[in-house]
Order: C-alpha cells, then structure tokens, then sequence
C-alpha cells in the first residue's frame, strides 16, 4: 500500500514546487477551482460549489480572492441578470501554462536519474494506470464504487 501511496506524494511535492516556482502565487484550492472554470466557461458558483462539494459561501470567498487577482472575472448571465458566470481571464491563461512548465521542470528533474528503458517501462506501465483513471471519472465511479463495495468487507 505505501509504493501505491507514493504517487500522491510524488504529485503533491510536484505542487508544492511549482507553487514556489510560481512565487505562491496560488494556493492548490484556488489552482482546482480556476481549472473547472477554464474547462467550464461559463460556471455559476452554485454548480462550482456542486463540483467541488462544498459550501457555496466557500467557493464565493475563493471567488472573490480569485476576482482581485485577476484570474477570474464575473460577468452577468443574459438569460438571468441576478446570476453570475465565471470565467477565466488571459492571466488564468498565463498562469496555467506557468504550472505546466514547472511540471514539466520538475519531472524533467526527476526522470533525469532513470534511465531511457526503465522510463519507457515506467510510462507504458503509468499511461495503462491513468487510462483507467480517466475511465472511472468519465463513468462518475460508478464501477469503483462498486469495486470498492466488493472489495472493502474483504
């Protein structure tokens, strides 16, 4: 259990380094929400709330930091002038392709010390692991759900 734990560590020193290489700039709660946004343009902080599974006054308070940094803006739906959409900005743009160099920085670094048949190994052996993830996403997990109901009296 620890080797399968070490993925999230792996990727969670990932954050904390590109968040430094970002100067901080962004917390991890603030990184995920301005992702929904960009791939959800338009997203009212009620179904950002739903998304994320929490209290809509949270995501209202990471909104409005979002807001005064310019990474997000709000504009009123046309269809109902009392709701607000979101949308990220350019900077939210830039920002993103910031992360994805320090990702990209820090697994260089990383892979820098394997060498070229153990890191093919590695990526066919990651890239079989990730398909299945994208899979029970997409499904909402609904078969891990009941892998997990199956395997957890075990």
């Amino acid at each position: 259990m620890a080797e399968k734990r070490q993925i999230e560590k792996i990727a969670r020193t990932g954050n904390q380094f590109v968040s430094r290489y970002l100067h901080g700039s962004l917390g991890s709660a603030e990184a995920e929400l301005i992702h929904i946004v960009r791939h959800h343009p338009g997203i009212s902080a009620k179904e950002l709330s739903e998304i994320l599974e929490i209290d809509k006054s949270a995501v209202t308070r990471r909104i409005d930091r979002l807001v005064q940094k310019k990474l997000i803006k709000k504009e009123k739906d046309p269809q109902d002038g009392r709701r607000m959409r979101l949308i990220a900005t350019q900077e939210a743009d830039c920002l993103k392709q910031g992360q994805i160099k320090g990702q990209q920085l820090y697994y260089d670094y990383l892979f820098e010390a394997i060498d070229e048949n153990r890191q093919k190994i590695f990526f066919e052996v990651l890239d079989l692991v990730y398909q299945r993830s994208k899979q029970a996403r997409k499904s909402g997990f609904a078969e891990l759900f009941q892998w997990v109901k199956e395997n957890e009296a075990e």
